[in-house]
């Protein structure tokens, strides 16, 4: 059977639910009646699978992870050589922050990169950013731990790009 093709042209009109057709359930299979039936087929619901133990071993670690002390003592201190960008000195960021604040450390990097480039005639061919994370060894919880910024420049050509002198060509051929 192939697609159906349809007649612009043609008027569709709309069916009852009772006109439709209703799939045959098949007989063979028996549906249990009760939650107890199921757990014979299936197994008691994992809920009751966990023993007391774990459900203890759990509730503590998400109480530790949220009284732990290294992750809401944790500071951030810039380690490159540029004075002049945020984290200078060893600064508290709370956990829930960290993430915006290290994305914005390594933009202020960004930025002053572009502008070093420029003051010096050199051009930016390209620039990332890698924000890093790590583990924190008391309540298992991932934390932003710092960022990368890399920056290659290269020195300005006088000579314009090959592109930029046919798109001049052909705007100077339409006047």
């Amino acid at each position: 059977m192939g697609i159906e093709r349809i007649n612009p042209s043609t008027q569709v009109t709309p069916i009852s639910p009772s006109e439709r057709a209703q799939p045959a359930l098949p007989s063979a299979l028996p549906v249990p009646a009760t939650a107890a039936d199921w757990e014979k087929k299936i197994g008691p619901p994992y809920i009751d699978d966990v023993s007391d133990e774990a459900k203890t071993e759990s509730a503590t670690r998400l109480q530790k992870q949220a009284e732990c002390q290294t992750c809401k003592n944790r500071k951030y201190k810039d380690g490159s050589d540029d004075p002049s960008v945020s984290f200078q000195t060893p600064t508290k960021i709370s956990p829930q922050n960290a993430a915006r604040a290290v994305a914005g450390h390594e933009r202020e990097h960004v930025v002053h990169e572009q502008a070093d480039a420029k003051r010096e005639g050199r051009e930016v061919v390209s620039q990332s950013v890698t924000i890093h994370t790590s583990v924190c060894p008391d309540c298992g919880r991932v934390y932003v731990s710092g960022g990368t910024t890399r920056t290659s420049t290269r020195e300005k050509s006088d000579a314009p790009e090959p592109i930029e002198q046919n798109q001049e060509q052909e705007l100077s051929r339409g006047e």
